[in-house]
């Protein structure tokens, strides 16, 4: 293939459809061996490697997205590789860096719902159930039928005595 979109294309093909014979990763490599800055194909990658469990590996690639999608604009068009960023660090244990990533993420009308929603599950985790409860509010104000966030939710208005609304 000539060109690192058509890698790209062929690889996110391949994951889409679950290719019997043929993986992905010699594609996301192949055009990564192209040009390493490439946002799609280190944040495909990078997902592809998430997938499989490889959360430290993963981490590497989400970076160089994320690095190359502020070069020149502190607010990228698209904040998905901190989204995936912020899941691998989750992975990880990594929750202060997560948190930090999944803000960063949030600035992106498309990422919100899921950002605001990573960010109420964190909070919640450490105890911080109205700032949890703040963000799930921001995360359903974005996508209405995240019935995750839904529960949520209603798991937080019972931890904060507040049964009624629940």
């Amino acid at each position: 293939l000539e060109t690192t979109e058509k890698l790209f294309l062929a690889a996110v093909h391949l994951e889409q459809y679950r290719h019997a014979t043929r993986s992905p990763e010699p594609y996301y490599l192949e055009g990564l061996k192209r040009d390493p800055s490439d946002i799609r194909l280190n944040n495909g990658y990078g997902k592809y490697l998430y997938q499989k469990g490889c959360y430290e590996k993963a981490l590497e690639y989400f970076r160089r997205a994320a690095d190359s999608s502020i070069w020149k604009n502190p607010n990228p068009y698209d904040c998905e590789p901190f989204y995936n960023l912020g899941l691998a660090y989750k992975a990880l244990g990594k929750k202060s860096k997560a948190y930090d990533a999944f803000y960063r993420a949030a600035w992106d009308g498309s990422m919100q719902n899921r950002a605001f929603y990573q960010l109420a599950c964190l909070s919640a985790g450490e105890g911080r159930y109205s700032e949890a409860l703040e963000f799930t509010e921001k995360s359903l104000l974005c996508g209405a039928h995240h019935l995750k966030a839904r529960i949520l939710k209603t798991t937080l208005l019972r931890l904060l005595d507040r049964t009624e609304e629940a």
